[in-house]
């Protein structure tokens, strides 16, 4: 998985990252043994089956659509469009299917974490990132590790896993509120490009640039 993963961080600092840089990390990934997964069940579902059935097949063809649409290759009949929709749903059921294991790990951002001196662990009150409300529900949970105020963590069974600098919560002056915003790439000048997810709109935060070049 290191070659792909560098290949990635050189596009962070270079053009920026792709959906296909993703998906060829999530294929080198599926290598991994059950013993090395940072999540229970991720190998599982991310190792490819006879006949080409498995997760980044099925993202690739979500990502050929969507490259076919951004170079302007519509459907040119209702036929085609029903033939190519079609499988389009086929292969994202695929996807949800083989992200269940996703279903154990929800995503949260700190607010605060205070560690516990009769039980040597932290309780940690942070929003559960869930559904399109800009109020998230706040939650509390226990974690056995530290954890960093405003950041947002995958939380499996096991420990906690940092998100950001790959996903972070800002605010964006376009929208006038917090956004939920993922890593594009790194400039020279601002510092990393953040998108949104639900707009595309860019927010530029220097704070990070440092944590995405010392990745790798």
């Amino acid at each position: 998985i290191q070659p792909a993963l560098r290949i990635l961080h050189a596009a962070y600092l270079d053009r920026g990252v792709t959906e296909g840089h993703w998906i060829d990390v999530i294929s080198a990934a599926a290598s991994l043994r059950p013993d090395e997964e940072p999540l229970p069940g991720m190998s599982d579902s991310l190792r490819q089956e006879k006949g080409g059935s498995g997760l980044s097949p099925d993202l690739l063809v979500l990502l050929q659509e969507r490259n076919q649409w951004a170079h302007g290759a519509r459907p040119r009949s209702p036929g085609e469009a029903d033939e190519r929709s079609h499988q389009l749903v086929i292969s994202l059921e695929h996807i949800l299917e083989r992200c269940r294991f996703l279903v154990n790990a929800p995503w949260y951002l700190t607010r605060s974490a205070s560690y516990r001196r009769n039980t040597g662990d932290f309780l940690v009150r942070a929003a559960v990132l869930m559904g399109d409300h800009p109020e998230f529900v706040l939650q509390e949970f226990v974690s056995n590790i530290p954890l960093a105020d405003d950041t947002i963590y995958l939380v499996p069974p096991t420990d906690p896993i940092a998100l950001t600098p790959f996903v972070v919560n800002r605010y964006c002056k376009i929208c006038g509120q917090a956004e939920m915003l993922y890593a594009d790439r790194v400039d020279e000048r601002d510092g990393v490009s953040l998108k949104s997810f639900a707009r595309g709109h860019v927010v530029f935060d220097a704070s990070l640039a440092a944590e995405i070049q010392a990745l790798i």
